[in-house]
């Protein structure tokens, strides 16, 4: 299968939670992140089509980044009730794309 990202992935070693900022609630954990993307496991399914505003709390940043995306497929995971989920970041501040910026540019280079 051709990779299409204009930008790789890297993994995320953190527990890094990406937050519904309109209800609070948690809609999963990142498994990898690019400049313009996330894949999460999400703790209930999100149909493809779906944005959503959302908060990240990254380490280091002063302050949760505020991130406008769009759910691009999922997939059950093997547990119960997860789902796999690739997103699209579709909008971002200057300001929280420079700490997300730095954070990637702190990650280790995948090994694939």
């Amino acid at each position: 299968m051709q990779n299409k990202r204009r930008f790789e992935r890297k993994p995320v070693p953190d527990n890094v939670l990406l937050i519904d900022e309109h209800s609070g609630r948690r809609i999963g954990g990142l498994i990898n992140l690019s400049i313009n993307g996330l894949m999460l496991l999400a703790e209930q399914e999100i149909a493809p089509g779906t944005i959503l505003q959302t908060r990240l709390a990254l380490p280091d940043a002063p302050a949760p980044l505020q991130l406008g995306i769009e759910a691009l497929w999922t997939q059950p995971s093997d547990l119960e009730g997860y789902h796999w989920m690739g997103c699209q970041i579709l909008s971002i501040s200057e300001l929280d794309l420079d700490y997300l910026q730095d954070y990637l540019d702190s990650l280790p280079v995948s090994g694939d």
